[in-house]
């Protein structure tokens, strides 16, 4: 199984009897590394075959799999959501685990643990989101590199 693959794939304007079919069952394989150049005439569906890989339009029908999308979209996620909350290299910020730790203060009675409590499951939010969203992407990923 190819990076992109794709089987049967329609696009079809409307429905019923008034239905425009643009796209008529592509198929395709591409390869790891490979360079694919789609051709032809004004009108004949390359962009909206692109914008169907791309997940910008909807297919009608048929099957479009891209392999490593799940890894660029959890590499997106991390990059965007979850490093931050662990690193810093401004010195006058704190990354979210060092904030919570420096809200502890001398004893028990001291700390306003609504406050901690409530800026923890803030902290958690983005990272479950990113595993939640992803997970779908991430399976059927899994799934396919092993068809």
């Amino acid at each position: 199984m190819g990076a992109i693959s794709l089987r049967k794939v329609v696009k079809r304007y409307g429905t019923g009897a008034t239905a425009n079919q643009v796209i008529h069952g592509v198929d395709a394989e591409i390869g790891d590394g490979e360079f694919v150049v789609i051709v032809g005439p004004s009108g004949c569906g390359k962009s909206t075959l692109l914008r169907m890989v791309a997940g910008l339009e909807e297919i009608s029908g048929g099957e479009i799999s891209i392999a490593a999308l799940f890894v660029i979209q959890f590499i997106y996620g991390w990059n965007q959501y979850l490093w931050p909350l662990l690193m810093t290299t401004d010195e006058s910020m704190y990354p979210v685990v060092m904030g919570i730790k420096r809200m502890f203060g001398g004893g028990d009675a001291a700390n306003e643990w609504n406050v901690i409590m409530a800026t923890a499951i803030l902290a958690m939010i983005p990272p479950t989101l990113v595993v939640l969203l992803m997970q779908r992407w991430f399976i059927k990923g899994l799934v396919d590199a092993e068809k």
